[in-house]
């Protein structure tokens, strides 16, 4: 199922370069961001976390880093094999946010969304000042992070950045953290904010080319507007 946030493109929006040839403006902890209308292919690939969580795409302010919440349009669960697609429109810039559910009794978990653009991390998103998770990268772009739940992944911050029309970009989430006192640990009410192993919500990203009848109708439009300009030319 493809998913637009607006119905129609016009042909000026879709490139005729191939897509080795093409690179997102952004891609990655800074933002979402295309110069044209592309359509991005997103595949759940597995979790390693206590909550029951799920992905969506949000319009976000580039300078506030504010996350426009009715924009949200949801990708998937934990759902193996689910892969939804998005097609992203220029002059927006978009981020990531990983909702996460207690599943024992449906309530929001320590912190109920985390963004894959650092910036926004910020108290007004996350919902209250005193979030662990205000001002910290929650999202590592080329990597699955660590292969041990629980273990550190060293070196998030080499990865925060991707190229989607090169090839499947791997995406993995830090959730924020949960309460230990959830999934009945004695009720220690212990919080583990930042066990840091960015591995508890995975996917890949990766643009998919437009449909052969649309590249063929914008190759031909493109070949009647040079002829049309050498003849004016002649």
């Amino acid at each position: 199922m493809q998913v637009r946030f607006l119905l129609a493109t016009t042909a000026a929006a879709v490139s005729l370069l191939p897509l080795s040839a093409q690179a997102a403006t952004l891609f990655g902890t800074g933002g979402i961001e295309f110069d044209q209308a592309t359509t991005v292919r997103f595949t759940f690939q597995g979790s390693s976390n206590f909550y029951a969580s799920s992905v969506s795409v949000y319009i976000v302010n580039p300078t506030s880093g504010f996350v426009d919440t009715t924009s949200r349009v949801p990708l998937f669960g934990e759902s193996p094999g689910a892969f939804q697609d998005v097609t992203f429109l220029p002059g927006f810039r978009y981020t990531l946010g990983l909702s996460n559910i207690n599943p024992n009794d449906g309530t929001a978990g320590l912190s109920p969304i985390v963004f894959s653009t650092t910036q926004s991390n910020n108290a007004t998103n996350l919902g209250r000042s005193d979030n662990p998770n205000i001002g910290l990268q929650r999202a590592v772009f080329g990597s699955f992070g660590s292969t041990t739940e629980g273990t550190p992944f060293p070196n998030p911050g080499s990865f925060t950045s991707g190229n989607p029309f090169a090839g499947p970009v791997l995406i993995s989430f830090e959730d924020g953290g949960f309460d230990a006192s959830f999934n009945g640990l004695g009720g220690l009410n212990v919080t583990v904010p930042n066990d840091r192993d960015f591995n508890d919500f995975r996917f890949t990203a990766q643009v998919i080319p437009a449909p052969p009848l649309l590249m063929g109708l914008l190759a031909l439009g493109a070949r009647v507007f040079f002829r049309q300009r050498k003849s004016v030319r002649t």
